[in-house]
C-alpha cells in the first residue's frame, strides 16, 4: 500500500512539470505586444522617444451624423414660392434649387416640393458656357421652353435688369426657345451722373429742398400724390402720435400684393442701381429712408388680399401665434409710414374688401403710422369699383393717396404685361431714359417715391 502511494505522488509531480514547461514555451512563442509606459512620477518626467522611433499612425475613427430628413410640402391653392420659403425659413434660391424648377413663378397645387434644411446654392454652373478658361468676357445660355428671364436671372446670381440691359431686349416679358442670351458675369447697372445725388444733412433734422413743380409723363404731381391741407395737417397729427409711441420716422413698411412683389418693387434704390435723371431732389428722401426699399416685408405676397393680410392664421416664423401679417409686418418694422397697395386679388369682393381695408388703415392709425394708399393699374374690374373705394377710404380718413392708376394710363397697355395684372420689366430704374416711362415697374417705383418723398417733406422736423 505504501509503495502504491508514492508511486501515485511521483505520476502527480511529474505530469504538473510537464504542464508548466508547455504553459512557458507558450509564453516564449507568443506574439511580443509593446505597451506605452506611462511615468506617473511628479518628479521625474517622461522621456521623450529619439526622433528615430517610429509612431504608430493613429486611427480616427469617423463618428455617424444624422442625415437631416427633407420636409416634403404640398402646393395649396394661391401658394407662392416666396411665400412657402418664407414659411420654412429658408431661401426661394433654395427651394428653386432643391427642386430644380425651371421656373419658380410657375407652381401649382397639389405639386410637392422638397424643402430644403439650409440655403442651397443656386444651379446655375452647369447651364452657362463660358467663352474660355480664364476669360472674363461674358458667357451665354441657350432659353430652353418654359424659361423666363426671372429664373435665369435667379440661377446666375444677378438681375434681371443687368440681362436686360446686356442683351438690348426691348420687352423682357417675351424670350422664345432657342434665343440664346449673353450672361453677364456680375450685375449691370445705368450709369449714374455724379449730378443725381444731393447732399444731405444726417440726422432727423434734415432740411429737405424746396419741392420743384415735376410731372410724370405729363400728368402732374398733384393729380397721382393727393395730399390736400386736411390731409397735410392730419398726417402731422399722426406722426406726432408715433414719434410719442417711439415710430422710427426713418423706417417704412409695406404691405401688398404680387403687384408691388419682393425683390422687384422699390429694391433697386438701397441697391444704388438708378439713375434719377430729372427727380434727382428725390435723393435726400432715399438717402432718409435708406434700408426700407429693399427689405422684405412679411405682408407682401403673390396671391394676397386684403383678407390675406388680416387673418392670423396667415402666419410666419418670425410672427407670433395670434398676430395678423399687418401687425408682424409693423412689429418688425416699427416704422413712421405704411405704403399699402391691395387689391388686383380683391376683385369680385368689393364690400369686403372695403371693410378689411378700412381696419388695415385703422390698425395703422392706431400704432401711429402714416397709412399710404395706392390705386391699382389693372382693369379686371371693368367699372373700376376697387380703385373707387380706396379713393374714398383716403378722402374718408384723411391720409394720403398714391393714385397710381393716373399714371398707369399715360403707358402702353397701362403699363402692364401680357396677364394684365402685373407691371412690365423694362430696362431698370434709369430715369434719364425716355423709353423707362413706358414700363410699369419704374413708373411704379417714381410715382411711389414721390408719394414718400411728399410725406416726408411734410412731417420732417425742421431745425
Amino acid at each position: 500500500m505504501h509503495s502504491k502511494l508514492i508511486c501515485f505522488a511521483l505520476l502527480v509531480i511529474l505530469s504538473v512539470t510537464a504542464c508548466a514547461g508547455d504553459s512557458r514555451s507558450a509564453l516564449e512563442n507568443a506574439p511580443t505586444l509593446n505597451a506605452t509606459r506611462i511615468n506617473v512620477s511628479a518628479a521625474t518626467p517622461p522621456t521623450p522617444a529619439p526622433e528615430s522611433t517610429a509612431t504608430p499612425p493613429s486611427v480616427t475613427i469617423p463618428r455617424p451624423t444624422a442625415s437631416p430628413t427633407p420636409v416634403r410640402y404640398t402646393v395649396q391653392e394661391g401658394d407662392t414660392l416666396f411665400a412657402i420659403a418664407l414659411n420654412y425659413g429658408v431661401t426661394l434660391e433654395a427651394i428653386a434649387a432643391a427642386n430644380q424648377l425651371a421656373n419658380p413663378e410657375l407652381i401649382h397645387p397639389g405639386q410637392v416640393l422638397v424643402i430644403p434644411s439650409g440655403p442651397l446654392p443656386p444651379r446655375a454652373a452647369a447651364a452657362v458656357t463660358r467663352p474660355g478658361a480664364g476669360t472674363a468676357g461674358p458667357g451665354s445660355y441657350v432659353v430652353q421652353s418654359g424659361d423666363s428671364l426671372f429664373a435665369i436671372a435667379l440661377e446666375n446670381g444677378i438681375t434681371v435688369e443687368s440681362i436686360v440691359l446686356a442683351n438690348q431686349i426691348k420687352d423682357p416679358e417675351f424670350i422664345r426657345p432657342g434665343q440664346v442670351l449673353v450672361i453677364p458675369t456680375e450685375p449691370l447697372a445705368p450709369p449714374q451722373p455724379a449730378a443725381t445725388k444731393l447732399p444731405v444733412k444726417p440726422g432727423a433734422g434734415a432740411t429737405p429742398p424746396p419741392l420743384p413743380q415735376v410731372a410724370v409723363n405729363g400728368v402732374s404731381l398733384s393729380a397721382f400724390v393727393v395730399m390736400p391741407s386736411e390731409v397735410k395737417q392730419n398726417i402731422r397729427e399722426i406722426y406726432r402720435q408715433g414719434q410719442t409711441l417711439g415710430r422710427n420716422p426713418r423706417a417704412f413698411a409695406r404691405v401688398g400684393d404680387s403687384t408691388v412683389e419682393n425683390g422687384f418693387f422699390l429694391m433697386a434704390f438701397d441697391q444704388r442701381h438708378y439713375n434719377l435723371g430729372g427727380y434727382a431732389y428725390l435723393q435726400p428722401m432715399i438717402d432718409y429712408f435708406s434700408g426700407s426699399f429693399a427689405r422684405e416685408s412679411v405682408a407682401v405676397g403673390r396671391g394676397f388680399h386684403t383678407t390675406t393680410v388680416m387673418d392670423s392664421a396667415q402666419t410666419r416664423p418670425v410672427c407670433t401665434s395670434d398676430e395678423t401679417l399687418v401687425e408682424c409686418e409693423l412689429r418688425l418694422t416699427n416704422p413712421g409710414v405704411m405704403v399699402i397697395r391691395l387689391g388686383a386679388n380683391d376683385v369680385g369682393m368689393p364690400d369686403i374688401f372695403s371693410r378689411k381695408l378700412r381696419q388695415i388703415v385703422e390698425l395703422s392709425l392706431s400704432k401711429g403710422v402714416i397709412p399710404v394708399l395706392g390705386t391699382k393699374a389693372d382693369r379686371q374690374d371693368p367699372d373700376n369699383t376697387i380703385n373707387t373705394i380706396i379713393r374714398q377710404v383716403a378722402a374718408q380718413y384723411k391720409i394720403p393717396l398714391w393714385d397710381f392708376d393716373v399714371v398707369a394710363q399715360t403707358m402702353p397697355n397701362r403699363g402692364l404685361a401680357s396677364d394684365g395684372v402685373h407691371p412690365t420689366i423694362g430696362l431698370g430704374r434709369d430715369y434719364s431714359r425716355p423709353d423707362t416711362f413706358q414700363y410699369g415697374h419704374a413708373m411704379q417705383d417714381l410715382t411711389a417715391l414721390m408719394a414718400l418723398d411728399a410725406i416726408w417733406r411734410e412731417v420732417n422736423p425742421r431745425p
